[in-house]
């Protein structure tokens, strides 16, 4: 059976986010989430109506705290501490090794790879700290972006329930999502925050704003970006290169489907691409770039 406890509450970092403790003083931004509708479209429960309703919520996220039943998340940007959205195990079944994943985020930073970054930390923290065997998330059918992020971090559709919850007057159907330790420690799978380790570690690369994109300049040329929700990067490599490394798996690794994939620039997919190839594709763009004369 699992032997939780929360105390000192477990503070969790990336190279972009702070993952902290809920307190009262975060009903204010609690309140804005769960009032607004679009976040809740479907969570399939009440819209907060108060401040006081937030407060209730916090006062229940604390309690089980206390009490190692359950453990939230507030997420913040790592240069503002500021709550814009939730993560945690809202619910653990300790003699099974199973725990239940929520997670909230206010609309202005979705489409952007935090909840995937988030979400990347907390499966980590559960497997190896808390030494859960599986984690699990019911979703509404119809929530597609929900369902998007779970798959991307290794979640399959473990079961389908026909009307099992009833909400305000109708009964709605239920997906169940499962995610096991194997599973995960197979994917391998390349966080935003791995990845930036990885491209670190190359000699006098630095990181630029490029439009919405984080860039990467190696002999003051950008060789890499990096989208912005995290999934993927775009890199240039010569055309010899380019078919070589398209040729390991075009799922994973293909060209840009404009005129720059002509010119070399690959796109690669975090999410399936195995680290030593990432590796090896980071090493060789790197060196072709070296020997460019700098502007």
């Amino acid at each position: 059976m699992l032997n939780l406890n929360f105390n000192p509450f477990p503070i969790l970092t990336t190279q972009r986010l702070v993952l902290r403790q809920i307190t009262i003083k975060d009903a204010a931004a609690l309140y804005a989430l769960r009032s607004n509708e679009t976040v809740m479209q479907y969570i399939d429960k009440p819209l907060a109506k108060s401040l006081a309703d937030a407060v209730e919520l916090i006062e229940k996220t604390m309690d089980a705290l206390t009490y190692n039943d359950g453990i939230t998340w507030a997420i913040c940007l790592a240069d503002d501490l500021t709550m814009i959205g939730t993560i945690g195990y809202w619910k653990f079944r300790k003699e099974h090794y199973r725990a239940e994943i929520g997670y909230l985020l206010l609309p202005e930073y979705q489409g952007k790879g935090i909840m995937f970054e988030a979400m990347q930390t907390i499966i980590r923290f559960g497997f190896q700290q808390l030494h859960l065997h599986s984690i699990e998330a019911i979703v509404n059918p119809d929530n597609v972006a929900s369902i998007g992020i779970l798959e991307k971090n290794g979640f399959v559709r473990e079961a389908y329930y026909k009307e099992d919850y009833y909400f305000e007057g109708k009964f709605l159907d239920s997906a169940v999502y499962s995610l096991l330790e194997p599973k995960f420690i197979s994917l391998d799978m390349i966080t935003p925050e791995v990845f930036r380790t990885l491209i670190f570690k190359l000699p006098d690369v630095v990181e630029v704003p490029h439009f919405d994109r984080a860039a990467f300049k190696a002999n003051n040329r950008i060789f890499v970006s990096l989208a912005p929700d995290g999934l993927s990067i775009n890199i240039k490599f010569t055309l010899v290169e380019q078919s070589v490394f398209c040729a390991f798996d075009r799922t994973v690794i293909y060209p840009v489907a404009n005129k720059w994939g002509l010119q070399g620039w690959t796109t690669i997919n975090l999410t399936k691409v195995k680290q030593s190839t990432l590796k090896d594709a980071l090493q060789t763009a790197y060196n072709t770039f070296l020997q460019l004369k700098k502007k």
